[in-house]
């Protein structure tokens, strides 16, 4: 509204001055008074020009090479501005202001050296040029959008401002182009490490995640032979029989994981914590597929997402477009709705719990599924300064249940591959 107003005043204001030079020159007449009115008739009717020219008419679009991509990518920008009239214009300002959801920035495992602190947008982000136009017909533009969060994003909204040479003339145009870009999570590598695995190769390198999770699954108990790892030993056993016997576990890939992944909005939730939380379930959940029998995921947020796991769907199918579009939601309680679904659905040989806290209801519903669904892995994003002897107390008591229990902080979240530590063992 400014803006119209002060090229009315300035259209006005020139045509005044221009009667005013016209009146001078017919009344004292000679060659410099009509000098000067047909020297400021041509600049009146420049202004006039650029007062009307319409620059809603340009043809405005923005083209992106790729519409998929991973977290931390670049993501370039083409923007192409053509007009038919080429009228002489100075200058133009073109402007894209980011959409919040590409506010923040994903700089890879590098972001999780600040687990700590919470993510905020201080400003918003905005990528303006100045366009020296003239009497181009086209113009493109180029710009880059560097480690793009993951998420679901628009660009949709260029605004256009103009001038004509003299500044006398100011014009704004908003055009609206929709452009979805998807960014997935970043599948990174796991490598599940524990004293107890029965899968650790000789030479001391780390298992894979399905074999750490079968290791917890011991079948018995037999009399120690040579070769076995001190490791494997059941000193309750030896202490009850007086003679050395270890562990026996299940070694064959026969083994349905299921998957549980929390995406319930708390009080002061850890956004980034949060983000670990999807990176470390898509790493798990790839280093499992094909080496489990079945896997399934069931996702808890106001309501539970199950899905039904096989090779398409993991890369290109519902988990991956899941994991890419999931965002904290405001429901029943995580502890409540596990609760209520652990008593409903089908007996597994692992499950996979996944969240970034652990409170006292957590640990009532975590030991009441470990009745229902059998052994349980409890993997849990905390920062370090989030590890306080309340939550240790809570995790020591549902991993003296038989529950195994992984604390992922900065130090194990920043490696590659990611490195699911049993809790007590980093």
């Amino acid at each position: 509204m400014k803006q119209s107003l002060r090229n009315n005043v300035y259209v006005i204001a020139s045509l005044l001055v221009l009667v005013g030079f016209f009146s001078f020159a017919m009344i004292e007449g000679g060659f410099v008074s009509w000098f000067l009115f047909y020297s400021f008739f041509v600049v009146v009717l420049y202004i006039l020009g650029a007062y009307l020219y319409p620059i809603q008419r340009w043809k405005v679009t923005r083209f992106i090479t790729e519409q998929s991509y991973e977290a931390g990518d670049t993501v370039d920008v083409e923007i192409h501005l053509k007009r038919n009239i080429p009228f002489p214009i100075f200058y133009a300002f073109c402007e894209e202001e980011l959409n919040p959801s590409l506010q923040r920035k994903d700089r890879s495992n590098v972001k999780f050296q600040e687990l700590s602190r919470h993510q905020t947008v201080d400003e918003k982000i905005s990528f303006v040029s100045l366009l020296p136009i003239l009497f181009k017909r086209s113009i493109i533009l180029k710009y880059s959008i560097p480690f793009v969060p993951r998420g679901a994003h628009e660009l949709h909204t260029l605004t256009l401002k103009t001038s004509d040479l003299l500044g006398c003339i100011k014009k704004e145009a908003v055009f609206r182009h929709v452009n979805d870009i998807h960014v997935y999570p970043r599948v990174r590598p796991a490598t599940y490490i524990s004293d107890t695995s029965a899968f650790q190769q000789d030479d001391g390198s780390q298992t894979s995640i399905v074999k750490g999770i079968q290791s917890i699954l011991s079948t018995g108990v037999r009399e120690y032979e040579a070769g076995d790892r001190i490791a494997w030993i059941d000193w309750k056993q030896t202490a009850k029989t007086n003679e050395m016997m270890t562990k026996e576990f299940e070694r064959e890939k026969d083994t349905s994981v299921l998957f549980v992944f929390d995406h319930h909005l708390y009080e002061g939730m850890n956004m980034l914590a949060f983000e670990g939380a999807i990176e470390t379930a898509v790493a798990l959940l790839h280093d499992t597929q094909g080496k489990a029998t079945h896997t399934a995921l069931a996702s808890i947020g106001s309501e539970v997402v199950y899905i039904d796991l096989d090779r398409a769907a993991l890369t290109e199918g519902q988990v991956a477009d899941h994991f890419m579009r999931i965002v904290p939601e405001k429901g029943t309680s995580f502890a409540k709705q596990l609760e209520e679904f652990s008593m409903h659905v089908q007996r597994q040989n692992v499950t996979c719990v996944i969240s970034t806290r652990i409170t006292n209801d957590m640990v009532e519903a975590l030991e009441k599924a470990h009745l229902t669904l059998g052994e349980i892995m409890f993997v849990c994003i905390l920062s370090k300064t989030e590890q306080t002897m309340d939550v240790s107390q809570r995790l020591y008591q549902i991993q003296s249940q038989g529950i195994k229990v992984c604390v992922l902080s900065e130090n194990e979240l920043v490696k590659d591959p990611i490195e699911v530590v049993g809790y007590g063992k980093n």
